[in-house]
């Protein structure tokens, strides 16, 4: 049963909005990231796949029912910060952001999404800064570098990205989002959003967004396969000290709390108040 049961589909995903910066969680002092990261789900049905007239169509109507059991999970990775914040992504390394599946007829929801999470019992001491964890990770393996290693998911600035580097026990709040369908400057989509979400220690890092159906499973063995994946742009997590402050919400930031999303609205930029000489 279900809108796709017995059809091949793919999942293409994009982080329409970035988190620019954040404040180191405190228990006393939490501060989610600012904006809200979201990203943006395309659902794309492939016509006579195998063939000679194999072809693609994103389906037309992104509608509550089709979203029901779209899961999205993320990741946290530190990157390295060599005050080159604001140069592109790189996910060369990594070109599959989307899987064919082939839903199968029988749907057995599973109710624990937990169950996808990389995300290791034993978190990092809170004394880490990012830059020490990519450091100790990571060494000499740049883009340049002649190692090659299925342990290396991306790259970003030249340095690679690990997998063993997977810092995503340092987050706080809800690291899973549901699909939520919404119509934005005219365009039906399904869009995750993440409101809520903290790091536990200074640095640079980057999101990976993967999504699942938990409430389909795929043609043959495969079980549940990942229907898209895609690395986010670089953010950076001040100390309290240091935090610069907030602009003022973005559009999107707004358009999805008047769909009911509670998220922290801002009309004006707060900039950190300086202590007194």
């Amino acid at each position: 049963s279900g809108p796709f049961a017995g059809h091949t589909l793919r999942g293409e995903l994009e982080e329409l909005q970035k988190a620019d910066l954040g404040r180191k969680y405190a228990s006393d002092d939490r501060r989610p990231l600012d904006p809200p990261p979201i990203v943006r789900l395309r659902l794309i049905q492939v016509l006579n796949p195998g063939s000679m007239h194999e072809s693609e169509s994103e389906i037309e109507n992104y509608d509550e029912p089709i979203a029901f059991g779209l899961t999205c999970h993320v990741d946290l990775f530190p990157v390295y910060e060599d005050r080159s914040e604001d140069l592109p992504f790189s996910n060369e390394s990594r070109s599959t952001p989307s899987a064919e599946v082939v839903l199968s007829v029988s749907v057995s929801c599973i109710t624990d999404p937990a169950i996808f999470s990389a995300t290791s019992d034993k978190p990092y001491p809170q004394a880490f800064s990012a830059t020490e964890l990519y450091s100790n990770r990571n060494t000499e393996l740049t883009a340049s570098s002649t190692i090659t290693s299925p342990d290396i998911v991306a790259y970003f600035n030249g340095y690679a990205i690990t997998e063993s580097s997977n810092c995503t026990s340092q987050l706080v709040g809800s690291s899973f989002a549901h699909a939520v369908a919404t119509k934005y400057h005219g365009v039906e989509m399904f869009i995750f959003v993440f409101p809520d979400i903290a790091v536990q220690m200074e640095g640079t890092f980057v999101f990976r967004y993967r999504v699942f159906d938990v409430c389909a499973a795929a043609a043959g063995e495969r079980g549940m396969p990942m229907l898209a994946e895609c690395f986010g742009g670089p953010f950076k997590v001040w100390s309290t000290k240091e935090f610069p402050g907030l602009r003022p919400s973005t559009e999107l930031t707004k358009h999805v709390s008047a769909l009911g999303i509670r998220t922290h609205i801002r009309m004006n930029e707060r900039k950190r108040r300086r202590p007194c000489p």
